[in-house]
């Protein structure tokens, strides 16, 4: 299922009908950390020796990484709202 809605936020970024954050995004990172996901939980052949790669540094990178996600999606919205409303009330003072 995430496969296919990365698939579509893909093609939805590239005929710019997504969301405005997701024109920012680089959903190479999506992809990857859905990678990593799959990778760490469905062993290919039963084979875990693999998922020794799964490291405190890797732990650390994807929970950046989904911060930063988390901060692009949610909170630059409101911090650009809230500094243009700022903006806004001043010009208005200014003109009055």
């Amino acid at each position: 299922m995430l496969g296919q809605k990365l698939r579509k936020l893909e093609t939805d970024i590239a005929s710019k009908t997504a969301p405005k954050w997701a024109l920012d995004l680089e959903t190479e990172f999506l992809t990857v950390i859905k990678d990593l996901g799959n990778s760490s939980i469905h062993p290919e052949d039963d084979d875990i020796s693999k998922q020794r790669a799964i490291d405190t540094l890797l732990c650390v990178r994807v929970a950046q990484t989904f911060q930063e996600l988390l901060d692009l999606v949610y909170e630059v919205p409101v911090r650009k709202a809230e500094g243009l409303s700022d903006l806004r009330s001043k010009s208005a003072a200014l003109k009055k």
